[in-house]
């Protein structure tokens, strides 16, 4: 049960991140049922994609990053379009990670302590904690990991508690008119899917997990499932305690007018005990962190297959890896203001093509081979593959009319 349990909070942890402050500033515009709805299919399609990824995985031998696997099955044009999805997604979550948890770490400081902090001071010092720890063994990532997820959900239960006691559920935003707007849709569907993306930690947990497919199977799937629960529960909990206690904040919402420090101060003021003030801002903080972590594994171990061809020492390629992992989405998050939501929902386009349509593509190309080992029976089903091509394609087209419609 260990080894499923650990690397489960792993896939949790990468995917539960930014979408935990994402999720209510986007879903608003649709309600409640729209809202749950819409993540239930997410989370069908975003299974059905773990396996065709844990199965090129498998197929290959060893876990490998999307690059080397458009490599392996398709060659050259393959390990290209691979790379540089996977570059793309990967430095625009940690972006928007660093970001996002700057932020909040900074607002943090002000309304509890009323010490006005520079931003760039706050994200040095969040950027160093983060380097230190991903400078750390993968096993040892894994224990930090599972220490603070749990943390996070321990505390995620309590605030959900707390916040239900104090709602009332007889006036609950169950269906907004904006629910019948293309656009509510075109702005919504995106974030949320990349707040189920952990496509990033699969070569990791691959290798990880001994290339077990039955356990790998349960990993991604607990770990998916816990994803989706959490999320229901607290983008109901939370849009509801808000349209009850702060309708004109919901509305602000609803509009696109707030600012995650913004949301995380109402969630503390409508919190009942005062001691849970704090325990709201830890929660985003902790979010962030799990999800930076899993990302940021993710994205060392494809510079270090990298690196390997060229140079020798092992302490080299783990520093300039870490090196290679922070400092690009540090420069960004400095110097791009007001990036979260835009680059969570930019993430969600290259993430359609990494986690749908090119491992869909390569699977064929492994297909055509013959004579190849099926690890996971549902890769197959037709409707299955059609319904995700479909999806992905969908995401896309919907970012696109985001960017050329601002």
């Amino acid at each position: 049960m260990t080894k499923i349990l650990g690397p489960s909070f792993l896939v949790a942890g990468t995917a539960i991140g930014a979408g935990v402050l994402a999720l209510p500033m986007t879903l608003a515009k649709l309600g409640l049922l729209p809202s749950i709805v819409l993540m239930v299919i997410i989370w069908l399609i975003m299974h059905y994609s773990s396996l065709v990824n844990l199965e090129l995985n498998l197929r290959a031998g060893k876990g490998l990053p999307l690059g080397a696997l458009g490599k392996h099955f398709s060659g050259r044009g393959g390990e290209v379009i691979g790379s540089t999805t996977l570059l793309l997604l990967t430095y625009s979550l940690m972006s928007a990670y660093l970001y996002g948890g700057t932020s909040i770490t900074k607002d943090l400081i002000q309304h509890f302590f009323n010490i006005k902090t520079n931003f760039i001071n706050v994200l040095i010092i969040l950027t160093s904690f983060v380097s230190f720890t991903l400078a750390l063994y993968t096993k040892w990532v894994e224990r930090i990991n599972r220490i603070l997820f749990i943390s996070l959900i321990t505390l995620f239960i309590i605030i959900i508690i707390n916040m239900l006691l104090n709602t009332n559920i007889s006036t609950l935003p169950l269906f907004e008119s904006e629910a019948i707007e293309l656009n509510s849709w075109s702005l919504c569907i995106p974030v949320v899917f990349t707040s189920f993306g952990f496509q990033v930690i699969f070569h990791t947990l691959t290798n990880y997990c001994n290339k077990d497919h039955t356990v790998l199977k349960k990993v991604f799937f607990y770990g998916s499932l816990l994803t989706l629960i959490v999320y229901i529960l607290w983008s109901v909990t939370i849009m509801s305690a808000i349209y009850n206690s702060a309708p004109e904040f919901y509305t602000q919402i609803k509009k696109g007018n707030v600012e995650v420090g913004q949301l995380i101060k109402v969630m503390s003021n409508i919190t009942h005990w005062k001691q849970l003030k704090i325990v709201c801002w830890i929660i985003s903080i902790l979010a962030i962190i799990t999800s930076i972590f899993g990302v940021g594994l993710g994205l060392i171990d494809k510079w270090k297959n990298q690196l390997k061809l060229n140079i020798k020492s092992d302490f080299k390629i783990h520093l300039l890896s870490l090196m290679l992992t922070i400092i690009p989405p540090f420069i960004i998050a400095a110097i791009i203001p007001k990036a979260f939501i835009n680059a969570l929902a930019f993430a969600g386009m290259i993430l359609a093509i990494i986690a749908i349509l090119l491992p869909i593509y390569l699977l064929k190309k492994s297909n055509a081979q013959g004579n190849v080992k099926t690890f996971y029976p549902l890769v197959k089903n037709k409707k299955a593959k059609e319904l995700s091509i479909v999806f992905g394609i969908l995401v896309i087209t919907f970012e696109v009319m985001n960017l050329f419609g601002k």
